[in-house]
C-alpha cells in the first residue's frame, strides 16, 4: 500500500507529506471503495436485468426481482473474491475505476445539464443560474483534472 502512495508525495516542490499522505490516501481509497462497490454492483444488475427483460429496481421485493438481486449479490461476491487474485491489486483497481469515473463524468454532466435546462422536458422546474454555474464549474474542473492525468500518463510523469 505504501508504494501506491508515492504519487501523493508529489503535492508540490519540496513537499513531503510522509505518514499523513499514507493515511489520507488510505481514507480516500476506502471511500472510493465504499462508493464504488454498491454503485458498480447496482449498475451491473440494472444493465443485465434490462437486457434480459427481468423485473428490476431496488423498490421491488426480492420475490419479484430475484435475478436483479442475485446479480447484485454475485457482483459483490466476485469483487470480494478479486481480493484473493494476486495478479490484480485491489488498490490499483479502485484507483483506476475512480480515474475512469472521473474521465467519463464530464460528458455525462454536460448531457444532464442539457436535459435539466430543456423547458420542454422540465417546464418551470428547469435549472436556475446557480445550478448551471456549479454544473459548468464541475465540468471544467473535472475536464482539467482528467486532461492533466492523461498528460501525466502520456509523458511518463504518473506512476
Amino acid at each position: 500500500m505504501r508504494d501506491s502512495v508515492r504519487f501523493v508525495n508529489c503535492a508540490g516542490p519540496g513537499t513531503d507529506l510522509g505518514t499523513s499522505a499514507y493515511w489520507l490516501f488510505t481514507l480516500g481509497i476506502l471511500g472510493v471503495g465504499l462508493l464504488a462497490v454498491p454503485t458498480l454492483a447496482g449498475s451491473a444488475a440494472y444493465a443485465l436485468a434490462e437486457t434480459a427483460g427481468w423485473r428490476f429496481g431496488l423498490y421491488q421485493r426480492f420475490g419479484r426481482a430475484k435475478g436483479f438481486y442475485a446479480t447484485i449479490a454475485l457482483v459483490i461476491v466476485a469483487g470480494y473474491l478479486l481480493n484473493f487474485v494476486h495478479a490484480i491489486s485491489p488498490v490499483k483497481a479502485l484507483l483506476y475505476s475512480a480515474v475512469l469515473n472521473g474521465l467519463v463524468a464530464p460528458p455525462l454532466i454536460v448531457v444532464l445539464l442539457l436535459i435539466c435546462n430543456n423547458r420542454k422536458i422540465l417546464g418551470k422546474d428547469s435549472n436556475g443560474w446557480l445550478s448551471n454555474t456549479l454544473g459548468c464549474l464541475a465540468v471544467v474542473l473535472m475536464t482539467l483534472a482528467g486532461g492533466l492525468f492523461i498528460w501525466a500518463v502520456c509523458t511518463g510523469k504518473a506512476s
